[in-house]
């Protein structure tokens, strides 16, 4: 193979001689004597170009003075540079962004499939979902935790794509993309220790332990969702991307609802006895993050 592609380079390299070499040869069908005869005036100080043909035979055209427009450069300025090179550049780290995310996702399901399959199945199924927090209680999963920092990486990598789609401009480099997955996190845990704090101050430590629990295990789900829809928001297309991320925002939204109604039913008997507090939590917790985080996007 390697020999075929030595001989394949010289060939190209002998043709392509040899076109250089009849390119400079002399055309055996030019007639000297009309060339001799032929005269060619050229005024560059006034643009006009004009070129008369003396000759005896009468079927030779005589041209006559042709105004030449010349172009005009176009003023080049240090603003005026292409973009391609720096598009290509912000996608290279986009690339090593990914790779490292798809390479801890396929380590992490390797290792956690049997967890990925229960938080699926407790994600759609109510019953299960208590039956696998009972089992769970108490106890520390490394292939939870595991899963669920995978959420924190997909959802960092989407607020990020969709706060530059939305005009946000932030800086294109993996230090920014790093910093709003810590933001994610750090999110989540302050959340994780709001529920910690009311169960203990409240009677209720039973359905909240459940609700955490059914935290986790809706943004594991919508961690593997987010997974393809930020590699096409990061290098499909204009069109294709903008479904990506509005694709994106909705797939949260509804999983999210979805999560909302759970735990209103997890919580369906305090509800009514404890409305102020259940709204303050609910303003609080759940909706002034959202707007927080729509402020930054949009």
């Amino acid at each position: 193979m390697r020999l075929i592609i030595k001989y394949l380079f010289f060939i190209l390299v002998l043709l392509g001689s040899q076109t250089m070499f009849a390119q400079n040869s002399d055309n055996p069908f030019e007639l000297k004597h009309r060339l001799d005869n032929q005269t060619t005036t050229d005024s560059e100080t006034e643009g006009i170009d004009t070129r008369l043909i003396q000759s005896d035979n009468p079927f030779d055209i005589a041209t006559q003075p042709v105004q030449t427009t010349r172009a005009t450069p176009i003023p080049t300025t240090d603003k005026v540079k292409s973009t391609m090179p720096d598009e290509a550049a912000s996608k290279n780290y986009l690339f090593w962004v990914f790779f490292l995310v798809l390479a801890f996702f396929t380590t992490v399901v390797s290792i956690a499939r049997k967890r990925l399959e229960q938080s699926y199945r407790a994600f759609l199924n109510d019953n299960f979902l208590r039956q696998l927090h009972r089992v769970n209680q108490g106890s520390f999963s490394l292939s939870y935790f595991l899963l669920y920092l995978s959420f924190f990486l997909n959802a960092g990598i989407f607020i990020f794509l969709a706060a530059n789609y939305f005009g946000a401009n932030l800086p294109q480099n993996f230090g920014w993309v790093f910093l709003i997955c810590l933001g994610v996190a750090l999110a989540f845990l302050l959340k994780h220790l709001m529920l910690f704090f009311i169960q203990i101050v409240f009677p209720i430590s039973k359905e909240i332990k459940l609700y955490s629990f059914s935290i986790m295990v809706f943004s594991i789900i919508l961690g593997i969702v987010l997974l393809p829809i930020n590699i096409l928001g990061a290098f499909a297309p204009v069109g294709l991307m903008k479904i990506a991320i509005w694709g994106g925002l909705g797939a949260i939204l509804v999983i999210y609802l979805f999560r909302s109604l759970r735990g209103l039913s997890i919580a369906s008997k305090y509800i009514m006895l404890h409305s102020f507090h259940f709204l303050l939590y609910l303003c609080a917790v759940e909706i002034l993050p959202i707007v927080v985080l729509l402020k930054f996007i949009l």
